[in-house]
This record gives C-alpha cells, sequence and structure tokens, in this order.
C-alpha cells in the first residue's frame, strides 16, 4: 500500500505531477507509505507556497482544493 499526492490538471484530470529521481537520474512518482507522510509533505508544500505569494515570489497563490491524497 502506497499513497500519491495528486493534483487536479485541465488536460489529465486528477494526475500525479510529484516526483524524485532514481539512482540513474530519471524522474519516479513521489509515493509516501503512509496517508500521514503525504499530508506532511502537502501541507509543507502548500505552506511554502503561500509564504512565496506572501512575499511576492508568486503572482497568485495555489488552491488547496486542486490536491488530494490517493492510496495506491
Amino acid at each position: 500500500m502506497a499513497y500519491e499526492v495528486q493534483t487536479y490538471t485541465v488536460s489529465n484530470g486528477w494526475h500525479n505531477c510529484w516526483s524524485v529521481e532514481d539512482k540513474r537520474g530519471i524522474p519516479v512518482p513521489l509515493l509516501f507509505r503512509t496517508y500521514t507522510e503525504a499530508l506532511e509533505e502537502l501541507c509543507e508544500f502548500l505552506a511554502e507556497q503561500h509564504e512565496a505569494y506572501t512575499n511576492g515570489a508568486m503572482v497568485d497563490v495555489y488552491n488547496p482544493h486542486d490536491y488530494r491524497i490517493m492510496e495506491i
């Protein structure tokens, strides 16, 4: 059992857009062992985006409703 953070995209609907590089440098989907780990990562990501927006580094803030955590 694993979990992924999915992002809603207009062209593909819900999709795991998050990735890490494997040992060969090839992007692979980022997966989490638990729902809690995925939630913590998503919350950290959204907090960083909000901070960037507050500091003027982004024009708009990401909508939290465009993200969900799914068991795969």
